[in-house]
């Protein structure tokens, strides 16, 4: 960590830098409870943070199945106005305090749309190792624009562009895991969902964290088992926050 200064309010003040994969530590409603993010991407004092508090139950994806034409003309499941959607940037945003609501910077996000195959790939956009079930590879096929939200779920561009894969590579489960648990095995009931579609499936793209396998799963099912987080960027500048 480095420490940097900078005038606000006439005053100098000091506060450590928060760096690539560190855990901040970030009192979001006002009540004095500090939740922990991940940090997914750090430019100075702009940040992308992850949830690893706020597990959100029992929001399906899409309670009404609607698809949309993505970028190769092909129709699969929508993320956007979807039930998931909403709560995240309306219901969750609307949430929290005035002050972390003023530093959250709207992005401009997409949909990408993945299928899996039982084996792996050198020319497969990612592979992954998983915990118990085998190898597996995944390839990305079309996207889709969302448009500017505030805060959203994680697609699977956003594990790619974390652990740096490139075309072939492989992802071990443990790892996938341990990003999203902080323990390097299988959790069994833990399922979250990305805002990923499932190629000509109308299926989403989640994490089963009983086997640390990416899968899919149908858009419209309520279960308290499959969770969503809430992902956003940050201006930390004026936001108090605890590294861990």
């Amino acid at each position: 960590m480095s420490n940097i200064e900078k005038p606000f309010a006439n005053v100098v003040w000091n506060k450590a830098m928060p760096e690539l994969d560190e855990i901040i530590k970030i009192d979001m409603f006002g009540d004095g409870n500090y939740q922990r993010f991940r940090i997914l991407k750090i430019n100075g004092m702009t940040a992308t943070l992850f949830s690893l508090d706020n597990s959100i139950y029992s929001i399906p994806f899409n309670d009404q199945n609607t698809t949309a034409l993505f970028e190769d003309g092909t129709q699969h499941l929508d993320y956007e106005n979807s039930v998931l959607d909403k709560y995240l940037n309306e219901t969750y945003y609307n949430s929290l305090k005035a002050s972390i609501k003023a530093a959250i910077i709207p992005v401009n996000i997409i949909q990408s749309c993945y299928i899996r195959d039982n084996d792996v790939s050198q020319s497969a956009t990612f592979n992954l190792d998983s915990i118990s079930v085998g190898d597996y590879s995944y390839n990305r096929l079309t996207q889709k624009v969302i448009g500017n939200r505030y805060c959203w779920a994680l697609d699977l561009d956003d594990l790619r562009e974390y652990f740096k894969l490139d075309i072939g590579d492989t992802l071990d489960g443990r790892d996938l895991m341990e990003f999203f648990t902080e323990q390097r095995s299988a959790y069994y009931l833990f399922s979250m969902y990305f805002r990923t579609a499932y190629y000509n499936s109308n299926g989403v793209v989640f994490l089963s964290g009983d086997n640390g396998v990416i899968t899919q799963t149908i858009p419209n099912y309520t279960h308290t088992n499959i969770i969503t987080r809430p992902a956003f960027k940050i201006d930390l500048t004026n936001v108090d926050y605890i590294i861990e």
